[in-house]
């Protein structure tokens, strides 16, 4: 079966955007044909309007694997400038950005060290500084916080915000629901080739009213829009997903005659939402 079929995936120019979905549910295929390294048998992908086909396309972007792999032989420092220079940089430039860079990812004292002697939140932390040495408008990261240790996790989660704030578009994958929720804006979920449903990365948030003296149909009838509206014991309970709507709703509910009795404030971890849209799907959960 196809791994990807109609997908459908739109990422917001400044955004930072999750990419979810269960082992083998194809998030690296959809990053390996945006960074074209493989070919898709139908539709198209672009950056920025520009086919990743072309050439300018791949040079604004940069790119972290889940499992990266640099020539052991070389020192931290020459790798960083090396894959500078691959990306068109100067000599002296290249230079100049790998001691920055490694510098922020905390790998100054390590820079001259042969790369078979890091450690694997080391080689991640390098991951990092390789995929920023271009000063790339988009960023795709496969598990970026993968192998760093709380604190390396943090300092990483920082670097994202910083390069968000800068107004770098960043596309990540990660199985770390709780650093998802830190540094997204919105996440989607991918399971049987196509994205199911988009969300805010926080979680979902929505207020329950509990009314009686009237039934759903009463409600249903009126203008009130509401996500649901169901029987409660000898009441209704209607759902919502602002508290901008709560004052319309307590209007609705009077002038129809009924009394509201409690109001509830809920919220849908992401971990929630994941299991909803992902696991709960026949064939979702895959073996690891």
């Amino acid at each position: 079966r196809p791994v990807l079929a109609d997908l459908s995936l739109d990422v917001r120019p400044g955004e930072t955007y999750a990419l979810l979905g269960a082992n083998g549910a194809g998030k690296t295929t959809t990053m390996k044909i945006l960074l074209g390294l493989i070919r898709a048998d139908s539709g198209e992908a672009t950056i920025a309007g520009v086919s990743v086909e072309d050439a300018r396309a791949r040079a604004r972007l940069g790119y972290l694997p889940e499992h990266p792999y640099f020539f052991p032989h070389l020192t931290g420092e020459e790798i960083v400038r090396y894959y500078g220079r691959l990306s068109g940089l100067g000599r002296a430039e290249a230079a100049r950005r790998a001691d920055r860079l490694l510098a922020r990812v905390r790998l100054s004292k390590a820079a001259r060290g042969r790369i078979r002697t890091y450690s694997k939140g080391m080689l991640q932390r390098l991951g990092f500084a390789q995929a920023l040495v271009a000063s790339p408008d988009l960023l795709i990261l496969d598990e970026p916080l993968s192998g760093l240790d709380p604190v390396g996790r943090r300092e990483m989660r920082d670097l994202l915000a910083e390069l968000k704030t800068n107004g770098t578009t960043i596309l990540l994958t990660s199985h770390i629901l709780e650093d998802v929720e830190r540094v997204c804006d919105r996440a989607g979920f991918l399971a049987d080739g196509k994205i199911r449903a988009e969300v805010e990365a926080e979680g979902k948030t929505w207020i329950e009213v509990l009314a009686e003296g009237l039934d759903p149909e009463t409600i249903r009838a009126g203008d009130l829009v509401a996500d649901r509206i169901v029987r409660e014991g000898e009441g209704i309970l209607i759902a919502f997903g602002s508290e901008r709507d709560l004052p319309r709703v307590r209007s609705e509910v009077c002038s129809r005659g009924g009394r509201i009795v409690g109001v509830t404030k809920r919220r849908e971890s992401l971990e929630d939402l994941f299991v909803e849209n992902v696991l709960s799907r026949p064939g979702g959960r895959d073996a690891d």
